[in-house]
């Protein structure tokens, strides 16, 4: 009996360390959807992706795909687990255009709110071609 009780004890006292941790990583999240125009009014072509970057929390990884037409849906992404949408809060938005073309900082910060959220994120005109 003894070495029973040396298992149960063992065992039980592990535990509490087991569930350190054992919160969700993700925090909730809402329906984050949009168009990437440029400051003219126009539609960004090729695609590429979205960042929004959380100065609350930069483990998490907000991000969607930019369609040829413009458009994005958001998911986010924290350690194993992901979901669709993006936490409440604000955010700077970073475009990364297809092929080798620099990043683009969004002309303003964005707003994530409980419910459905519609965005049309402006980006700086593109510089011309060098000549």
């Amino acid at each position: 009996m003894p070495g029973w009780r040396l298992i149960l004890f063992s065992t039980l006292s592990l535990l509490p360390m087991g569930l350190v941790g054992c919160g969700p990583a993700l925090p909730k999240t809402y329906p984050a959807s949009g168009s990437v125009v440029y400051q003219s009014g126009k539609p960004i072509k090729g695609g590429g992706s979205i960042q929004f970057l959380s100065a609350d929390d930069p483990t998490l990884r907000i991000y969607g795909e930019i369609k040829p037409n413009g458009s994005f849906v958001l998911r986010t992404v924290k350690d194993n687990e992901q979901a669709p949408g993006a936490p409440q809060g604000e955010f700077a938005v970073t475009i990364q255009p297809r092929g080798d073309a620099a990043p683009i900082a969004a002309t303003q910060k964005q707003k994530i709110q409980a419910g459905e959220n519609q965005m049309k994120i402006e980006v700086p005109l593109p510089l011309p071609p060098p000549s």
